[in-house]
């Protein structure tokens, strides 16, 4: 397993939950499997599909995702977004990352933390939300996450948006993808 790999899945780990336990401890075999399957640098294509009921736990598992990818693999500066129905539904994943950070003292002072966005101090690499009711263009994404699809509105706007957020990572350097 590559080291950004296994320093991510650390980094999963250890966050703390809202009952005080921490993820590694609590997580079921398909929340590593699915956490695995984002986390994996080497995985080609790197795209994966994450479908689970209500009460599983993908937001907050996700925003743990991203933490450690911040923390762990993407790049100096780079983006990673997240599109959301709405901006209420955007902030959502935010404000479970914001949690996780504020539980968590191991991540005293790595995060900088704002309404829609966190940032790794260390690195410059932030991640973002984005309303599917808003604009991505000039978004050039490391990763992007598409959050409830299934809720976003069928409107000609949100289309816009999906195509043009998707279309941002084809300029992000291959280089930089390690």
């Amino acid at each position: 397993m590559a080291d950004a790999a296994q320093t991510a899945e650390d980094v999963l780990s250890i966050l703390v939950l809202e009952d005080g336990q921490r993820w590694g401890v609590t997580a079921s075999p398909f929340q590593w499997a699915n956490a695995r399957s984002i986390l994996d640098p080497d995985a080609t294509p790197r795209q994966t599909w994450i479908e689970l009921p209500r009460g599983a736990r993908k937001t907050t598992d996700l925003a743990g995702i991203h933490l450690a990818l911040l923390y762990a693999q993407a790049p100096a500066m780079a983006r990673l977004y997240i599109g959301a129905s709405d901006e209420e539904q955007a902030a959502e994943l935010i404000d479970a990352a914001i949690g996780l950070i504020e539980r968590t003292p191991e991540l005293a002072g790595v995060f900088r933390t704002g309404e829609l966005e966190i940032t790794c101090n260390a690195s410059g690499a932030s991640v973002r939300a984005l309303a599917a009711d808003g604009s991505a263009m000039g978004k050039r994404a490391w990763m992007i996450t598409l959050d409830e699809v299934a809720n976003w509105p069928e409107t000609r706007k949100a289309r816009r948006f999906w195509g043009v957020l998707t279309s941002g990572t084809a300029s992000w350097p291959p280089a930089a993808r390690s």
